[in-house]
């Protein structure tokens, strides 16, 4: 964009012809991914932390594991590298949206004569880098505090559960309806699930109920997974067509599993292998 001109973002890809697949993120968006969780208040209980540390009290400036920790307050003098306050993520994964560099955002979408700025920066005190700051500017201003963070659409994936049978893993997995595609979802390598997308399950045959969870054998998921749908915990998806659809809200694959499981037979039960997507 030009100074006084910021266009509206491209619905279409001129090369492709396409939607875009990745944007700079709108103002909401950017603030929901920095300081929202669904657990703020306690399990389910959803709210907006101040700083995108997931904490109301103001960050340490310490590089490393520690939780609550950001680059501020010229306490390191200048920027640091993605991810370096390993511990300190958001809710969903992302880093140093306190503090480290200013991050652009589309604030509604719409054409204007300003952009925004959030997130606060190296050099700036503990009210700059909290959810409580935020700036317009012309979109041609340009500094080595300033910065942005793309968003993309999450991804909507769907695979479908073939019968099942007492010999590990149990079900077999396919990306296509006439069972001709095979996943390897159990067993890792590049058909492993990622946080970053979503899932459907469709049942293509009707033996073996079939469910999942991450709480343990016929057990209710915990808030870290979303399983809406079909079926339940209990009685899983056992006729064709019946499905649900999966997503991730601060699962870590690093401690947690997700298991898949007949809820008929407590032998078959399996593993889904999930790899950590960073956002």
């Amino acid at each position: 964009a030009t100074s006084g001109n910021a266009v509206a973002a491209n619905a279409t890809n001129p090369n492709t012809g396409l939607a875009p697949t990745f944007r700079i993120p709108l103002e909401n968006e950017w603030y929901k991914a920095a300081y929202y969780s669904p657990n703020y208040g306690g399990t389910g209980v959803g709210g907006y932390y101040a700083y995108a540390t997931q904490s109301d009290t103001a960050p340490g400036t310490t590089i490393g594991s520690s939780a609550n920790q950001a680059n501020y307050n010229y306490a390191i003098g200048t920027a640091t590298d993605v991810g370096s306050f390993s511990g300190s993520g958001s809710f969903y994964g992302t880093f140093d949206q306190s503090g480290n560099v200013f991050q652009w955002n589309d604030l509604d979408g719409t054409a204007g004569s300003s952009r925004g700025l959030r997130g606060g920066f190296w050099d700036i005190d503990s009210y700059g880098v909290s959810s409580s700051l935020r700036l317009d500017i012309d979109p041609s201003d340009e500094g080595n505090a300033f910065s942005f963070r793309l968003a993309s659409p999450v991804g909507q994936n769907t695979i479908y559960v073939n019968l099942g049978g007492f010999r590990s893993p149990y079900y077999g997995f396919y990306s296509d309806s006439g069972l001709t595609q095979p996943l390897n979802i159990y067993s890792g390598g590049s058909d492993s699930l990622s946080t970053s997308q979503t899932y459907t399950f469709v049942k293509a045959t009707t033996s073996h109920p079939f469910y999942i969870s991450d709480a343990g054998y016929k057990q209710p998921s915990s808030s870290l997974i979303s399983l809406v749908g079909n079926g339940s915990a209990a009685s899983g998806i056992g006729g064709v067509g019946q499905s649900f659809t999966l997503s991730f809200n601060g699962f870590d694959p690093s401690v947690n599993a997700l298991r898949f499981y007949c809820t008929s037979h407590s032998s078959m039960v399996g593993t889904l292998q999930v790899v950590l997507s960073p956002a």
